[in-house]
């Protein structure tokens, strides 16, 4: 019977109801806990080996799908043409060219498109691919040898002997004794056909590819001078050498590049005055009086006038003076030409002079031979004839030999085309000579 002395004992402890509430309410989880596993079976994660190559294949498939788009990329306007040149395009930029979507790591995050790249790099007969590729914390790269070779289906293709620089997956482990696995009948050998059934002969269709190239020259440039310090010399290709693509014609030039002062030695006969030779006589004022090789030569008035235009003379050449003409030497001018440069011998100008008035050849005396109104007493200058050298002093231009070359380039192109051959099936010699199956087969014809 509940009693007023209880009712009073319960009011005195409410904390210690709800403690004891509490407590079972955790003995109730801690039961739920360690009984729900038993009746729930869990998915079994994959073996850490399993997915050690799961991770590592999806970052070798991120590099096949970079290697395959730049295959398409490279495109022969956008390969290096330079032995040494490198050409190189960033995972943004291919992503920006719709070369590629985003590349997502194991982590579920999109790799770095700054640092992620793609280069090719010509090499002598071939072209070196490099993909780069770095997601995360992973990071790694492949080397592709790239060329057009005869088994390429388009124009450029990896080389069969490519070496790839990769992570490789942790192999999985392997039974001591292993069963044998029966192929499935459905699965023939990839692009092998099912042989033919032996109760009837069947032919198979072949197919390979054959490749061809041609080249095109470019039109010669515009003669350039060349400034380097050494000969330049020039480059001829041959026919078929596909790795020369340029071509380099040179020429020689004598060009003037300034002035220098030179000098030149002319001989020629002149008149000079002997002073002890000199005479006095009587003569007539009318006339004056030389003596040119021991003659005696009477001038009436005259003067002496300018007779045509200037004369050149050249390789020592010079004009003779006569009784009566005379010649004043002017300037000396260089012979050159840009082939030749310059000669021994300047072109020396002179201008002849010639005595307008009578003159007499006089013997005896003077007043005999020659006719006068008046006479006197005059001195009479004699002239000797001499050789005398005269240095000529002339600007000359300096000429030099110079080098000018121009070039051109070519560029090849290849095509290709298919060929077609039925056969039996399993023809070694169509085979080892890079035929291929093309999936077709009829009955025998």
């Amino acid at each position: 019977m509940y009693t007023d002395n209880d009712e009073r004992e319960n009011r005195n402890f409410p904390l210690r109801d709800f403690l004891l509430k509490l407590l079972l309410v955790i003995i109730f989880v801690i039961l739920l806990v360690w009984l729900l596993p038993k009746f729930i079976t869990m998915p079994s994660l994959p073996q850490n080996n399993d997915l050690s190559v799961l991770t590592s294949q999806i970052f070798s498939d991120n590099l096949e799908r970079m290697k395959l788009a730049a295959t398409n990329y490279y495109t022969d306007e956008r390969l290096p043409q330079e032995v040494g040149e490198v050409k190189k395009i960033t995972l943004r930029g291919m992503i920006s060219e719709k070369l590629l979507v985003p590349l997502i790591d194991k982590h579920g995050k999109s790799c770095d498109v700054d640092n992620s790249y793609v280069s090719v790099t010509k090499l002598d007969d071939e072209y070196l691919m490099k993909v780069y590729l770095e997601c995360s914390q992973e990071k790694d790269y492949i080397l592709v040898h790239m060329g057009c070779y005869t088994y390429c289906e388009s124009g450029l293709c990896d080389k069969q002997d490519t070496v790839i620089a990769q992570p490789k997956p942790t192999p999985k482990p392997v039974p001591d004794n292993p069963k044998p696995v029966d192929p499935k009948p459905d699965d023939p050998e990839p692009d092998k056909p099912n042989p033919p059934e032996p109760d009837k002969e069947k032919e198979y269709e072949y197919a390979r590819e054959i490749n061809t190239s041609s080249y095109k020259w470019s039109a010669w440039t515009n003669w350039v001078l060349y400034k380097g310090t050494e000969n330049i010399k020039g480059l001829t290709c041959q026919e078929n050498d596909a790795n020369c693509l340029r071509e380099v014609e040179v020429k020689k030039e004598y060009k003037k590049v300034g002035t220098v002062k030179k000098k030149t030695v002319v001989e020629r006969e002149t008149y000079v005055e002997d002073p002890t030779a000199s005479y006095t006589v009587e003569y007539c004022k009318e006339f004056s009086y030389q003596v040119y090789n021991n003659k005696t030569y009477a001038y009436g008035a005259g003067s002496w006038v300018k007779q045509g235009e200037p004369v050149g003379f050249t390789n020592g050449e010079v004009p003779q003076e006569t009784n009566g003409v005379t010649w004043e030497r002017l300037n000396a001018v260089a012979i050159c030409d840009d082939k030749n440069g310059c000669s021994a011998y300047p072109m020396i100008y002179y201008q002849k002079y010639v005595y307008t008035g009578t003159i007499t050849e006089t013997t005896g005396n003077y007043d005999v031979t020659v006719n006068c109104s008046e006479k006197a007493t005059k001195k009479v200058t004699v002239y000797l004839k001499t050789r005398v050298y005269d240095t000529v002093w002339y600007d000359a231009p300096h000429y030099e030999e110079v080098q000018y070359y121009r070039e051109r380039t070519r560029k090849f192109t290849s095509d290709s085309k298919k060929e077609y051959v039925w056969s039996y099936y399993d023809n070694k010699e169509l085979l080892n000579n890079k035929w291929y199956y093309t999936g077709k087969e009829r009955d025998k014809q």
